[in-house]
């Protein structure tokens, strides 16, 4: 089987029915995974077809909680010497008061403070004048405050479209613009880690809902527009991985010397921070299920009406048909398709594309005219949007409901404001569905404006015509459809994130203006995942997602949920995340894990309340060398040592002062590729057995997106204290014969590896029974300057796989490439390896290891030490295999 493979993914599947052949890998229901840590004992796998329909009626609920984040008593971090745009308003006597201040703090610094005022930030040609300038005045530009949101406002709803657009443009628009003048600076140009920090008051939401239980007014989200410097900022953290994004949102004006530390943890953790009564605050996502007591009796009845923007086509069809189903309403569809009409006899049974352009030729030919390319699309995308709303509105009848459908650009505030005006005197709409968007993906660098604000005016605009023209107090139900790409940010939705996040913000501030008035209307900001086969992922979009970790939601699951929050009391919190992905199983009352360890560094890790062990990691190929120089058939391939790092570090955290003595019964059962510059994963560890001696962990590494099985497993053991050093088996002797290629060669010819893996400075010898070499263990290339603190350092450990691929090649002229390990025992004197003057690797190989598979024991001795000893290294692969070396 082995002589077809042709890519990674090939050589994975392959491989992987010889992966711990008497057990198959970990099946854990979702609804268990939400719960609890995975379990990696030996499984039962679900029947695909259960699995399917649990899919398809389980849709994953979270919810964003604030949680403490103080920062450490030590002192500001040291800032980048160079010069710091200060973003303000010239007319805000406060903005202006802070920005001298801010010049002052940061020259006592070495720093140079350079104000802008916002207005000259008008477009991205006039940045780029200002940026060029900067950099031949000051030498470069190392950072920026942006300041121009921290102002008083006027107070939302009192403010019309034209005004929030205005304000988004001068606050939002700015940051636009000076992003794209300062890309040269943010790719990391000037050897600095860029600082970016935006500062905003009245535009976040760091506090629970009971502060207007208690008769307190709540402020938050007082000025929701500027929820869209949030959204803005998370992207571009994804966009440029080199440099360091805040965004901070205060209650009040915040001080200088505030600012500075801000500015100086930048990047540090959190992208969105936020402070309320002086504490320092972060979000989490948090799992947390709807129970029975938080639901209310069904709200719409066949006495309701429920007005549906976009709702004709696309997932907030779905939805209208599901709640037409449930209730009996009335649904009012609008959209910007033309009014449906009856479809032509010719065309109604005829499904695919290549057949009803035949017959739109035809059509075309027949009355005369020469059939264009584009004409014939604008015609076919016609017909298939008719179509697809005369479906839409049979479905809700047949369902039982009844509906309208009603053309009308929601984005023009006043063909919008002329409907609602119209449909008022008509109905008494009792209920919302808000799911007009559109989105226009580019990166930050290359959009345009008008895309920019087009995208977010289609998202809000709608939401101010509802506030402003419909009688807000007979509403029951009121749901904002918005996106996870507004709290996580995306690569390539800087505006679809900014819309998301301004709309999230909205609703918020419904539900505290409508608990004021003592309404009972249920709000809920719907952050969707993406849909599997609506909405708007293409397959390729589709693709990307799931590469990344991200699931996508079935729509019997999505409309089961959406309903399920339409139930939910109002005193349920208004931003809700719905779908798989690496978001998920972190429950209410889990607490943030802070760690320096190399690999969880800046990642989100959490203890569970039952005491298990989660981190949810992101895998950056442009910003992680580790995945940079281990390229397999053109992607970047999480290495097994790095894996084996990433499940010590994890489990290591759950006894701080304890030592990780061994990893035990490593299985790989599926190669995590990241073919789309990143990817989401998931590592789990659950304590497996306690002592006062020994404590014992599984741990295992899962795509969120796909829970059945886990990628990797293993057992990590920690003890009080280890062995310094272990010893040789006897009888382990010198290998003699001479390897055929110097390092350096076999690095050229043989191997795969980038430089930060080429450890190997002298082959010392080979033969049939093993191979040895001298190392070098300096892994410094492998992650930031500094972290390199390794528990097993996966240099080391990769080079032992190295050596097998060395061994295999010169004996078989095969690749060997690891996929287990039986046991991994670590020594105290593995701290000190790097002063040893010589560290060298004996790989020894098992009697039956030949061509295609092979066992492996090896020894890592430091200056006579033996730092660890390797037991039972497994591999698999042929000569096909060969092709991936550099």
């Amino acid at each position: 089987k082995m002589s077809a493979v042709q890519s990674i993914n090939d050589i994975l599947n392959v491989i992987r029915p010889y992966v711990n052949r008497e057990e198959t890998a970990t099946a854990v229901p979702a609804t268990e995974a939400q719960d609890k840590a995975v379990s990696v004992d030996k499984p039962v796998a679900l029947a695909p077809a259960i699995a399917r329909a649990r899919a398809e009626e389980i849709c994953p609920r979270c919810v964003v909680m604030p949680v403490p984040a103080a920062l450490e008593a030590a002192a500001t971090p040291a800032l980048a010497e160079g010069a710091y745009l200060l973003v303000y308003r010239e007319d805000d006597k406060e903005q202006a008061a802070l920005c001298k201040a801010l010049t002052k703090a940061l020259s006592t610094r070495k720093c140079v403070g350079v104000p802008v005022a916002v207005d000259k930030l008008s477009d991205r040609a006039v940045a780029e004048r200002l940026v060029q300038e900067a950099r031949s005045k000051q030498g470069g530009v190392v950072g920026f405050i942006h300041l121009a949101a921290i102002g008083d406002s006027t107070h939302f709803p009192d403010v019309d479209s034209a005004t929030i657009h205005a304000l988004i443009e001068q606050e939002t628009g700015s940051l636009l613009y000076l992003l794209q003048a300062l890309d040269e600076e943010l790719q990391g140009a000037n050897g600095n880690a860029f600082a970016a920090l935006c500062a905003t008051v009245g535009g976040g939401e760091f506090s629970l809902f009971d502060a207007a239980d208690a008769g307190e007014p709540d402020t938050e989200c007082r000025y929701p527009w500027r929820g869209a410097l949030a959204g803005l900022v998370k992207c571009a953290a994804k966009e440029w991985p080199a440099a360091r994004f805040a965004t901070v949102d205060f209650d009040d004006s915040p001080t200088a010397d505030l600012l500075i530390s801000e500015l100086g943890h930048a990047g540090a953790g959190e992208v969105e921070i936020g402070y309320r009564a002086g504490e320092r605050l972060a979000l989490i996502v948090a799992a947390e299920s709807l129970e029975p007591e938080q639901e209310s009796p069904a709200l719409l009845t066949r006495e309701d009406t429920v007005l549906v923007t976009g709702g004709a086509r696309g997932i907030t069809a779905e939805v209208a048909k599901s709640f037409a189903a449930a209730s009996g309403a009335h649904m009012i569809l609008v959209g910007r398709s033309a009014a449906p009409v009856p479809e032509s006899e010719d065309t109604r049974s005829i499904e695919t594309p290549i057949e009803l352009r035949k017959i739109l030729v035809a059509r075309a030919k027949a009355s005369g005219e020469i059939p264009q390319p584009k004409l014939l699309e604008q015609a076919l995308k016609a017909l298939l949007a008719n179509r697809e709303i005369n479906n839409t509105l049979a479905s809700i009848q047949a369902a039982g409901g009844s509906a309208e459908y009603v053309s009308c650009d929601v984005s023009d505030p006043a063909a919008f404001a002329e409907l609602l005006t119209t449909l008022r005197t008509k109905h008494d709409i009792t209920g919302i569905i808000h799911g007009a968007g559109i989105i226009e993906d580019k990166a930050i660098v290359d959009k345009s404006a008008e895309s920019f604000h087009r995208v977010i005016n289609t998202k809000v605009d709608p939401v101010l015509g509802i506030l402003k023209h419909l009688d807000i107090e007979k509403l029951k139900v009121c749901l904002l459809f918005s996106s996870v790409a507004g709290y996580f940010g995306n690569r390539g939705q800087g505006d679809y994130a900014a819309a998301n996040e301004i709309l999230n913000r909205i609703g918020r501030w419904m539900q505290q203006d409508i608990r004021r008035k003592g309404l009972t209307c249920k709000v809920a900001a719907l952050n969707w995942g993406p849909w599997s086969g609506a909405g708007m992922v293409t397959e390729e979009v589709e693709r990307q997602f799931r590469s990344r970790g991200v699931g996508l939601i079935e729509p019997r699951g999505g409309c089961k949920a959406a309903w399920n929050e339409a139930l939910a009391a109002s005193a349920a919190p208004v931003r809700v995340i719905l779908g798989p992905g690496s978001w998920e199983g972190i429950p209410v009352g889990s607490s943030r894990i802070a760690t320096e360890l190399p690999l969880l560094h800046d990642q989100s890790v959490y203890r569970l309340s039952d005491g298990s062990i989660t981190a949810q990691v992101t895998l950056d190929s442009r910003a992680q060398a580790f995945l940079e120089d281990h390229i397999i058939d053109g992607n970047p391939v999480l290495p097994l040592a790095v894996a084996t790092e990433l499940m010590v570090e994890t489990a290591a955290l759950a006894k701080p002062d304890w030592q990780i003595s061994r990893v035990e019964a490593l299985r790989l059962f599926e190669g995590v590729v990241i073919p789309a510059e990143y990817r989401e994963i998931t590592v789990r560890a659950e304590c497996d057995e306690e002592s006062a001696q020994r404590s014992s962990w599984r741990v295992a590494i899962f795509d969120p997106a796909r829970k059945i099985r886990p990628l990797y497993e293993c057992r990590v053991t920690l003890e009080p204290e280890i062995e310094d050093a272990g010893k040789l088996d006897a009888g382990v002797a010198p290998c003699k014969t001479p390897y055929p290629k110097s390092a350096e060669d076999a690095y050229k010819d043989w191997l795969f590896h980038g430089p930060a893996y080429q450890s190997i400075r002298a082959i010392a010898g080979y033969d049939q029974q093993g191979i040895d070499a001298e190392i070098n263990t300096d892994s410094t290339a492998l992650v930031a300057s500094g972290r390199d603190k390794w528990i097993v350092n996966p240099l080391v450990l990769d080079t032992v796989a190295q050596m097998a691929i060395l061994w295999s090649r010169a004996n078989y002229n095969t690749t060997l490439l690891p996929n287990a390990l039986g046991n991994l025992q670590r020594f105290a004197a593995d701290s000190r390896a790097s002063e040893a003057d010589q560290v060298i690797i004996l790989t020894r190989f098992e009697p039956d290891s030949g061509d295609e598979t092979y066992t492996a024991n090896a020894w890592v001795v430091a200056d006579g030490k033996v730092i660890y000893h390797i037991d039972g290294l497994e591999g698999f692969g042929n000569a096909e295999i060969n092709r991936i070396a550099s």
